[in-house]
């Protein structure tokens, strides 16, 4: 399981984002999908446009895609994905959470 250790919060940012500027899409997806147990497409208002996932372990994933993400999740995870959403329209730097 992922620990606060893969937050960016307090990583030293690149000199440069230059080269990721020519990343392949194919490689920026394949980053995406490994980076987490689950990868969402949001929009800016929250709903997911677009989701991965292993299909054992989240067997109803496809039904999430067009809903409000604060939807998908339990009662307790609600107000941590508002504010992961409210953060990241700011422009925030987010850290890792379990949702």
């Amino acid at each position: 399981m992922l620990a606060r250790k893969h937050s960016i919060e307090k990583r030293r940012p690149f000199d440069s984002t230059e080269p990721f500027d020519r990343l392949d899409p194919s490689v920026a997806l394949q980053m995406a999908l490994v980076a987490g147990d689950v990868a969402l497409v949001l929009d800016p208002a929250g709903r997911i446009l677009d989701a991965s996932a292993n299909a054992n372990d989240f067997p109803g994933l496809e039904g999430w895609i067009g809903s409000d993400w604060v939807d998908t999740v339990t009662i307790e995870s609600r107000g941590t994905v508002v504010e992961m959403l409210a953060a990241a329209r700011k422009g925030e730097v987010q850290h890792w959470r379990q949702v």
